[in-house]
Order: structure tokens, then C-alpha cells, then sequence
């Protein structure tokens, strides 16, 4: 692969990326304005013609590892293992790093 591809690719995952977090956001403030809707109304459900939104409320247990002795973490624990990739544009981290050491400096 040229280095022309893989700037190619990073741009255009990166883009990607940029979309995926725009639209996330659209979706959490669609989900409070139904939420706010449906608590008004005192309903689970919104329907019209086309669509139903349905809320469903999920309850789900965890537990750390620090709050369990280790030989029962060692005995049920279960590892998983996938690949994870992380974009950002190069100059950010530098640039945040940056406004992070001048926030620092200010307050001390």
C-alpha cells in the first residue's frame, strides 16, 4: 500500500469518525426530547403512522474486580479479546495537550 492510500484511508476513516460522532449526538438529543414527550404524557410508546418508539427500560448487574476477593475473580472472570483502533488528527493531541498545560498553569 502508498503512503497516498494510507492517507486516503486515515482521511476518509477520520471523516467517518467525524460523522458517526455528529449523528450520535442527533440521536442522544432525539432520545431527550422523546423521553421528555413520553414522561409528559405518562407512556412507554410513541406511534404515528410510519414509526413506533418504544422505551424499554434495562437494568443490568455488574461487578468489579476490586470488590470481589481474587480467587473467585481468577475462578469466573472471562477474558475477551478484540482490536480496538483510535483516530485523531495528529496536531490535536498536541494542540490539546497544550490547551490542557495552560489551563494547569493558569489555575495554579
Amino acid at each position: 500500500m502508498n503512503e497516498t492510500n494510507v492517507d486516503n484511508l486515515l482521511e476518509k476513516w477520520y471523516e467517518a469518525k467525524q460523522q458517526i460522532n455528529d449523528l450520535e449526538s442527533k440521536i442522544d438529543k432525539y432520545k431527550r426530547i422523546a423521553e421528555n414527550i413520553m414522561e409528559h404524557k405518562n407512556v412507554e410508546t410513541l406511534m404515528n403512522d410510519k414509526f413506533t418508539l418504544h422505551k424499554k427500560d434495562i437494568n443490568k448487574t455488574t461487578i468489579s474486580k476490586k470488590d470481589l476477593p481474587i480467587e473467585i475473580w481468577n475462578k469466573y472472570s472471562k477474558e475477551n479479546f478484540y482490536s480496538a483502533f483510535y483516530i485523531s488528527r495528529t496536531n490535536e493531541k498536541k494542540k490539546r495537550s497544550i490547551r490542557r498545560s495552560k489551563k494547569k498553569s493558569i489555575i495554579s
